[in-house]
């Protein structure tokens, strides 16, 4: 069973991928469609990146992050970010999340899961989001969660480091020190 896992993802976001992409051309060709099935007429929706992974309770789930914008700006800094739920197996959407403080269009999104089953998102390697894979609830983390002295004037700038290296982040706090941190054993050390 764990051996066709992999295969059942795989295919469920091959076909999930078409069913967007199906959707995304039928929607543009309709003005103030949203090409996403979700009827918010006069909304413009540009999808970034595409990922899947399973819930605690196995259930496969297809994520969509992607900007909105009012069909009436032509900015795309009045972009806000989003991200959209789906089931894998019955292609419903299951929640939909806008992320206030992503604004702009979503030009580098990582993700990645931790040892603490949790993944982590990072969205124009300045917001850091953290999404609980059993409510599918997403918390920004800035830096003053941590409670670390290093981290009180916040984050500047955070990727993922090097999986080589375990389940840590570079980050680059406001004051312009460079740290690497590993959230779940909550250590903190300069890069060299």
């Amino acid at each position: 069973r764990l051996k066709r896992l992999p295969l059942v993802i795989l295919a469920v976001t091959v076909s999930f991928s078409l069913i967007i992409i199906g959707l995304i051309t039928l929607g543009s060709s309709r003005e103030g469609s949203s090409g996403m099935g979700s009827g918010e007429a006069g909304m413009s929706y540009s999808i970034e990146e595409l990922a899947t992974f399973t819930t605690t309770a196995g259930r496969p789930i297809v994520v969509i992050f992607g900007s909105a914008r009012s069909t009436s700006s032509s900015n795309v800094d009045d972009a806000k970010g989003f991200v959209s739920f789906f089931d894998g197996e019955t292609q419903k959407l299951v929640k939909k999340i806008e992320l206030l403080d992503v604004k702009g269009r979503i030009q580098n999104m990582d993700m990645r899961r931790f040892g603490d089953g949790a993944f982590y998102i990072v969205f124009n390697e300045a917001h850091l989001y953290r999404l609980d894979p059993s409510t599918l609830d997403m918390t920004e983390v800035h830096g003053e969660d941590y409670k670390l002295p290093e981290f009180s004037e916040g984050f500047g700038k955070v990727e993922f480091y090097d999986p080589w290296y375990g389940d840590a982040l570079l980050i680059e706090t406001n004051l312009g020190k460079e740290l690497v941190y590993y959230p779940t054993a909550n250590k903190l050390y300069t890069e060299e």
